[in-house]
Formats: C-alpha cells, sequence, structure tokens
C-alpha cells in the first residue's frame, strides 16, 4: 500500500485516486471487457446507494466521480470541494467494500458497451485504431485485448462474473494519491481503513510484437482510404526518448 500526499491550500478542493495494477491484464482474451464493464458497474451504486442516489450525492456536493480499466491498471478517481472530503472517504470506502453491482445496471451498462462496439464499427478511424493493439500484440496478451470486449464475451457476463473480477481486482496492491486541501491525519486513516492487499501482486510479461506486417480493412461504401504506419521505438526512459 502506497500512499501519495500533494497538499494545496490554495484552491478549496480535493482529489483523490487509488490505482491498482489490473483492469485487462487480469484476464484472459475470452474474458475480455469484464474489466471495462466491472469499471462501469462500479460506481452505478454502493451500500445504501442505487445508481441514481449515487448520482444524487454527487450532484449535492458538486463532485465527480469515475472509474476506469485500463490495459494493466484500474483506477477509482474522486473530485470536489473540499469540505465534503469525510464524506468522499466515507462513498470510496462504500463503493470499494460494498458495490452493488444490481442486475438491471450490469445489463444497463453491458448494452451501452454493444452500442459502443457497433458504432465504433461504422466509423473508419475508429475501427482502425481498435483492431491496431490486436493486430501488433496477438495471442490474448493483456495489450492486445479490446477493453470493450467483443458482442459474445458481452452477452455472456452476468453480475457474478463483474462481482468476481472485483474481488480479483481488490486483492491488488494499490497506489492512492490525495491532493488539494485536506486533512493529512484522517487521509491517514482513511488510508489504513482501506482493504489489504492479499497473495501475490500481479506480473505482467513485457509485450511482444506479431509476426505480421500488414492490416488491411474495409467498409463498404466508403471513398477514403485511412494508412496508419507504426514503428518501434525506445521506451520513454531511453536516453534517446526525446529525439
Amino acid at each position: 500500500r502506497t500512499l501519495i500526499l500533494l497538499p494545496d491550500a490554495t484552491v478549496p478542493y480535493a482529489a483523490l485516486q487509488l490505482s491498482f495494477p489490473g483492469g485487462n491484464a487480469l484476464l484472459p482474451a475470452a474474458r475480455q471487457g469484464l474489466a471495462g464493464l466491472t469499471a462501469r458497474a462500479l460506481t452505478d451504486g454502493c451500500a445504501d446507494l442505487d445508481a441514481q442516489g449515487v448520482e444524487r450525492w454527487l450532484a449535492q456536493r458538486a463532485a465527480s466521480l469515475d472509474a476506469t480499466a485500463g490495459l494493466q491498471t484500474f483506477t477509482v478517481s474522486l473530485t470536489g470541494p473540499a469540505r465534503f472530503n469525510a464524506d468522499y472517504f466515507a462513498l470510496l470506502q462504500d463503493l470499494l467494500t460494498r458495490p452493488r453491482f444490481e442486475e438491471q445496471e450490469v445489463r444497463r451498462e453491458t448494452k451501452d458497451m454493444l452500442a459502443a462496439l457497433r458504432q465504433r464499427a461504422d466509423r473508419p478511424t475508429a475501427l482502425l485504431f481498435s483492431r491496431l493493439n490486436p493486430f501488433l500484440y496477438p495471442g490474448g496478451q493483456p495489450y492486445g485485448l479490446d477493453p470493450l470486449g467483443t458482442p459474445e464475451t458481452l452477452a455472456a457476463f452476468s453480475p457474478k462474473n463483474v462481482r468476481d473480477f472485483w474481488a480479483q481486482q481488490l486483492r491488488q496492491p494499490w497506489v492512492l494519491a490525495v491532493a488539494g486541501d485536506f486533512d493529512r491525519e484522517a487521509v491517514l486513516a482513511f488510508a489504513r481503513s482501506l482493504p489489504a492487499p492479499q497473495g501475490q501482486a500481479l506480473s505482467v510479461a513485457l509485450p511482444a510484437w506479431g509476426r505480421d506486417k500488414k492490416l488491411d480493412l474495409h467498409l463498404p461504401g466508403r471513398n477514403q482510404a485511412h494508412v496508419l504506419e507504426v514503428f518501434r521505438a525506445v521506451p520513454p526512459d531511453h536516453p534517446d526518448a526525446p529525439a
């Protein structure tokens, strides 16, 4: 568990971000999309608040709440006026330990993801970039998984799948960053109250490039052509990265 404090009393706001290793990296290819579905459903209710209750709670405090699943990360963030800091800590505690994952909300989020897949398939550049990572990193690598999943994988997910994935995600080590105007001791007490990591931390293998060099995609009835060339580069921390 790592806590990062970034105090700034010049503005009456606070921002909290809790990050875990995980996301798509916890999934096999047959389960792609589950991390994104879990992130969407996580903010749809917790403890005594249903989805509309969470929206009202945030509106009453002019706060914003978000959860996102990445290629190998899962992040929960909350931002709002600092005078409600104690409320933020209580909500995040419930969100992490008592999410509702109700059947109707999971189904609604699944439908939204299916709609996003259909819309993406009808836009040339969106389709191109959605197929880029699976082409570059084949074989079920985390970097090659589609965050939106596939119609087949999404259709198979249930609230139980979401709960099981969240339980697995919550066992990972975490980093909590708190910035803005806050009470140090209150933040320390909140950090100590969060679930402790269990078991071995996630280890993600380095991505391996595929052998294929060319990918052609076609959309019927389109008169535009989009060409994308991709080259290997040095890592961001390499001395030659700026060049």
